[in-house]
C-alpha cells in the first residue's frame, strides 16, 4: 500500500511490483500491467500473457470509465460459417458450443489468439504514465533468475510427481 493506492494479488511478488510502480510515480494502469506481468511469471499455472481476461478502468480525475476485453479472439482465418454444420449443442456452462469431433476443444483449430499483451498495450497507450519498458523490469528479473517457490505453488506444480517420498505425498 502507498499513499496513492493499494495493490492486491494472489502472490506477494506481484503485489510488490505494483506497489513499486506506484511509488515510482506510475498510475493505476501502470501498476496493474506490471502486476499482471509479474503474476504471470511467478504463478504461471493460474494466469499468463497467453490467456484471456478483462480490465475495467475507472479514473475519476480524467473522467474515464472504460473496459478492455481480451477474451481470446478467434484467429484471422476463422469464418462465421466454418463450424456451423458441426454444432451438436450448447456447452453445459452456456459459453460456446459442443462440436462434432471436438474440433473447438482439441487440436490446432481450438487455439485462440492470445490477447493479453495487446490489451495491456492499448490500456497503457490510452492511460499509462510511465514508459512501457519500465513496466516489464520486475517480471523480467523474476523470469531470469531463481526464486522462492511458495509451498502451495510447489504442491500444485508437483502434485503426483513426488515418487516414493512418503513425507512429500503426505502433504499433498
Amino acid at each position: 500500500m502507498t499513499e496513492k493506492g493499494m495493490v492486491v494479488t494472489p502472490q506477494p511478488e506481484a503485489t510488490e511490483a505494483g506497489r513499486d510502480i506506484l511509488a515510482a510515480g506510475g498510475n493505476a494502469i501502470d501498476a496493474a500491467i506490471a502486476t499482471a506481468l509479474v503474476q504471470a511469471v511467478v504463478d504461471p499455472l493460474m494466469c499468463g500473457i497467453a490467456g484471456f481476461g478483462s480490465l475495467a478502468v475507472y479514473l475519476p480525475s480524467k473522467r474515464v470509465h472504460t473496459y478492455y476485453d481480451f477474451h481470446s479472439p478467434a484467429p484471422e482465418a476463422v469464418r462465421p460459417d466454418m463450424w456451423e454444420s458441426l454444432i451438436e449443442g450448447e456447452a453445459r456452462d452456456g459459453y460456446g458450443f459442443v462440436l462434432k469431433g471436438k474440433v473447438n476443444d482439441i487440436g490446432y483449430q481450438s487455439v485462440c489468439v492470445p490477447a493479453s499483451l495487446k490489451a495491456y498495450a492499448e490500456a497503457h497507450r490510452d492511460h499509462g504514465k510511465l514508459a512501457w519498458a519500465e513496466l516489464f523490469g520486475t517480471a523480467i528479473a523474476y523470469a531470469g533468475g531463481p526464486r522462492t517457490l511458495l509451498p502451495a505453488r510447489w504442491i500444485a506444480q508437483t502434485r503426483g510427481r513426488q515418487g516414493n517420498q512418503p513425507r512429500l505425498r503426505r502433504i499433498t
